[in-house]
């Protein structure tokens, strides 16, 4: 399974992603930020221009991973959407059980985007989401899939890989890959998977 433990970052921007995850980016300071990072705020400024920059930093770097990830598993399990829909929940689980801090602020802080900004940032969640929607509707095109609602459907998948950084513990009973084992059998219970219709 893909292992995305070690991608969180470190630095001025490991600091940042650290604050906005505890207090929030509007209860978040730069002086807060700069001095877990072991800077000056014009040492942080050299690298960032505002804490708006940095927030859009931390939510661009876990999306671009994210999607780069999702992409390249769907393209290569193939066409058949099952198995798209299976690699992509167990990639949304396991990123949103591995980086958890990441995902959480990329899934929570989108109102405290600039107007610009949020608009780049729903465009890469958008592009997500569609790769769920795609898997969904081709399974229930295919017969693979039993589902007159197939659009809310991949979203009902979406929203509960999201919901992982809301309960989700690292020290808690499930692994990430059990995790991911359990939320694919819900999500082709979702998607209204049909092992025994003949078309798979």
């Amino acid at each position: 399974m893909v292992d995305f433990a070690a991608g969180e970052p470190n630095g001025a921007l490991g600091a940042a992603l650290a604050e906005f995850a505890v207090h929030g980016y509007h209860g978040t300071t730069v002086r807060r930020i700069a001095k877990r990072a072991g800077l000056s705020a014009a040492g942080l400024y050299h690298h960032y221009q505002s804490k708006q920059d940095m927030l859009v930093a931390v939510m661009n770097r876990g999306l671009d991973d994210l999607t780069v990830q999702l992409e390249s598993e769907v393209e290569h399990v193939g066409t058949d959407p099952v198995d798209r829909l299976v690699r992509i929940v167990e990639v949304l689980a396991l990123f949103h059980t591995q980086r958890t801090k990441e995902a959480f602020v990329a899934w929570t802080e989108v109102r405290s985007l600039e107007p610009a900004n949020r608009g780049r940032v729903v465009a890469k969640r958008d592009r997500i989401q569609r790769l769920a929607d795609a898997a969904v509707e081709d399974g229930v095109a295919s017969g693979a899939f039993l589902n007159e609602f197939p659009r809310d459907s991949s979203r009902f998948i979406a929203s509960m890989c999201v919901s992982i950084v809301q309960w989700y513990k690292p020290d808690g009973p499930l692994s990430p890959s059990e995790v991911a084992e359990r939320l694919v059998v819900s999500a082709l219970r979702l998607a209204g998977y049909a092992p025994d219709s003949g078309a798979v």
